[in-house]
């Protein structure tokens, strides 16, 4: 089960931030159980529990879209594995905050 974890404090001038930051590492987690995970995520995203959500060791090849990968409400930025096995990061983060 995927749990909230209190991320950095970004702070301006103006006002303070709190930015909620997750992680999963899904080594050894099979691409059917992947799409599992990725529900879970989505339902707390959608309840606003993480702000910005990293996956590690995802496995994904370039083959699979962001489309394929993507949430509702989420921009997703990810590097996928290229020979190896292992590696491969994505980036789930928030529609409300400014990203480039």
């Amino acid at each position: 089960m995927l749990r909230p974890n209190l991320g950095p404090r970004a702070t301006n001038s103006f006002v303070t931030v709190l930015i909620n930051v997750g992680h999963l590492n899904c080594q050894n987690i099979s691409l059917s159980n992947w799409f599992t995970k990725l529900d879970e995520l989505s339902n707390l995203l959608e309840d606003n529990i993480f702000d910005v959500f990293a996956v590690s060791e995802t496995w994904l090849k370039n083959y699979l879209s962001d489309a394929a990968v993507g949430l509702t409400g989420c921009n997703v930025a990810r590097t996928d594995r290229s020979v190896s096995r292992d590696r491969g990061v994505a980036l789930y983060i928030s529609s409300k905050l400014h990203f480039r």
